[in-house]
């Protein structure tokens, strides 16, 4: 079911954030979700997060249905802690179990333009009317603000949990207007393994999507992809050697071109 990829975390800390992603499985999604589904979560110290893309979240209209999306894919930073990181991760795991139970519908449509396709996303809220996304500001969207409130709840639960503070844990069916909690059964899903440390292009990796629009496409229109914000990695880095350091030092790829740029407008070089 999950596919840890640390990128370049200290020891312990992707297997503590593993276990964390395990457990808000097991509460919140039921047996049969959880074999049917793939979920990758990419973990780095860079100051950076990459939540799920809307296409991996949309449904795809079948001949009798629509079917729910089966690939999950996302990245979370433990620079501001493994509190933060964790909870991160509990986030994206409450919007999977509300796209799983049809409670939020995400659906998309490719407008032809002059220049360049455009893909909308329309989100559709407890048999709520749908509504583009773009129209509705992130701290106004409901499933954003379920997904706010429950994460620190999760979180708090999980490690009194797992410390043995808690013994007994509130269950709830999965209704129209609430999540669905389940017990920490026999049949929970165990702590995943933690894959070996990755290189820094991986966090790029996405499976393959099971909906939506392509990659390609939905970058030509220039929109934001995903259902959070998405903050970058820093600009790519060299080491090279300076004449009278005893280390190399590390240079911005972009601060180069800049340089190079002024000298050329200056003359200097060619």
């Amino acid at each position: 079911m999950f596919d840890i990829n640390p990128l370049d975390t200290r020891p312990g800390e992707a297997e503590l954030l593993a276990a964390g992603a395990a457990y808000f499985a097991n509460r919140l999604l039921s047996r049969r979700h959880r074999r049917q589904i793939e979920i990758a979560i990419n973990i780095t110290t860079q100051p950076m997060r990459v939540p799920i893309p809307r296409s991996m979240l949309s449904t795809n209209d079948s001949v009798f249905r629509r079917q729910l999306p089966k690939n999950f894919a996302f990245s979370v930073s433990v620079a501001s802690g493994m509190r933060s990181a964790m909870e991160l991760i509990a986030h994206e795991i409450i919007h999977i179990a509300q796209v799983l139970y049809r409670r939020l519908i995400i659906t998309w449509r490719i407008l032809p333009q002059r220049s360049i396709d455009r893909v909308v996303y329309q989100a559709r809220w407890e048999n709520g009317r749908a509504m583009p996304m773009g129209q509705l500001e992130w701290v106004a969207r409901p499933w954003e603000i379920e997904a706010s409130r429950w994460q620190s709840i999760l979180v708090d639960e999980f490690l009194a949990y797992s410390t043995g503070q808690l013994h007994s844990l509130p269950m709830q069916r999965p209704r129209r207007r609430q999540l669905a909690l389940f017990d920490i059964g026999r049949d929970a899903t165990p702590s995943p393994r933690v894959n070996a440390i990755s290189s820094l292009a991986r966090i790029s990796h996405m499976p393959p999507f099971a909906s939506g629009p392509s990659m390609s496409k939905a970058s030509q229109t220039g929109q934001n992809d995903t259902l959070g914000e998405t903050m970058s990695l820093p600009s790519p880095r060299i080491r090279v050697d300076v004449s009278g350091l005893s280390a190399p030092r590390e240079l911005s790829l972009d601060a180069i071109r800049q340089k190079r740029q002024e000298l050329g407008s200056r003359g200097l070089i060619r």
